[in-house]
């Protein structure tokens, strides 16, 4: 059985999928150049890798994101029918195809009825597949690239939050940005992109660090996120397994996790993150107890994550793989 997987820029946990599956190709799609033009680029970049995959002839593709690595696989589809069409979700896209209607969304539908299977990172994304396709689907925990440690942050820094991230809109940085900017409290961000030049001079901003919590642990107590949508945000996980207090806005994916810390840390508006974070700033033993038991939810969500990516290899095989591996000729039966 032949198996493909298509990227464009593959995160190490979609990697770490696409092995468990055994996958035995990949191909990257083209990005840059003509291939960043709206629309027409994803278009181009998904045609441009047809040659491959015809001369691959796979079974089986999987592909990483939501756009033109599933857009390649659907015109491939529309062509070899009895291929079986997997993707991770894991892309805001799918979030906000409910409110547009522009030729670019109509196509990614399209592409999204053409899937067999999904692979869904946390529950929030398998909440808001299409009905028809959750039946279709399981869900995976993105793998932390941290291992256990013996950091912790202290109590003099109750007063300093951190962000790691994209500075995109999606992840809440224009109501990040008006919250501590009306606040006594301390932001220290770690990341790029283009809405860097909106942050407020009060807040430290650090640029890209390739160990952001091992960075921040000793100047900050917090991890924070006020994601618009956030597929799943796996930085506030990281920054409990250095010891921080996760604050998570209820659009963060993650929620799920930090709720069996307390689920007061995730706020619907900005001013219940202050309530609950004024508790904490006061009593030095509870700022201790949150602390040690975040590190403790996020050394257990390393064994959930594993375990996720063997549950969801196995039932791939089950409804996808099936047919191709014990399908055998009808002289042999």
């Amino acid at each position: 059985m032949n198996s493909v997987f298509i990227y464009t820029t593959p995160h190490f946990s979609h990697k770490e999928l696409a092995n468990k599956l055994e996958i035995t190709n990949s191909i990257k799609t083209p990005s840059g150049g003509i291939y960043s033009i709206p629309f027409v680029g994803k278009i181009l970049a998904a045609r441009s890798i047809q040659p491959q995959l015809k001369k691959l002839n796979p079974d089986v593709i999987l592909t990483e994101s939501l756009t033109r690595d599933l857009l390649a696989g659907y015109f491939y589809k529309q062509k070899h029918h009895k291929i079986k069409l997997m993707a991770i979700a894991a892309d805001p896209k799918l979030y906000y195809l409910k409110t547009s209607y522009d030729i670019d969304q109509i196509l990614t539908k399209r592409s999204l009825n053409a899937v067999d299977w999904f692979f869904c990172s946390g529950k929030q994304m398998q909440e808001i597949l299409p009905d028809n396709k959750k039946s279709n689907s399981c869900i995976f925990y993105p793998k932390m690239n941290y291992s256990p440690n013996d950091f912790k942050p202290a109590f003099k820094n109750k007063d300093v939050f951190y962000f790691v991230g994209a500075l995109v809109k999606a992840k809440g940085i224009k109501e990040m940005n008006q919250y501590f900017a009306n606040s006594s409290d301390k932001l220290i961000i770690y990341g790029d992109g283009p809405e860097k030049y909106l942050l407020h001079k009060e807040i430290k901003y650090r640029g890209f660090n390739p160990n952001p919590h091992e960075a921040a642990i000793d100047e900050a107590a917090y991890v924070v996120s006020f994601a618009d949508f956030e597929p799943f945000g796996l930085s506030p996980i990281e920054g409990m397994l250095f010891g921080a207090i996760p604050f998570v806005s209820d659009k963060c994916g993650c929620k799920d996790i930090v709720a069996q810390l307390d689920p007061n840390l995730i706020f619907k508006h900005p001013s219940e993150l202050r309530r609950i974070h004024h508790k904490i700033r006061h009593d030095e033993k509870l700022f201790n107890e949150y602390s040690k038991k975040a590190k403790k939810i996020a050394e257990d969500y390393i064994k959930l994550s594993e375990n996720s990516y063997i549950s969801c290899a196995h039932r791939a095989r089950m409804f996808i793989y099936h047919d191709f591996l014990y399908n055998k000729p009808t002289f042999l039966k």
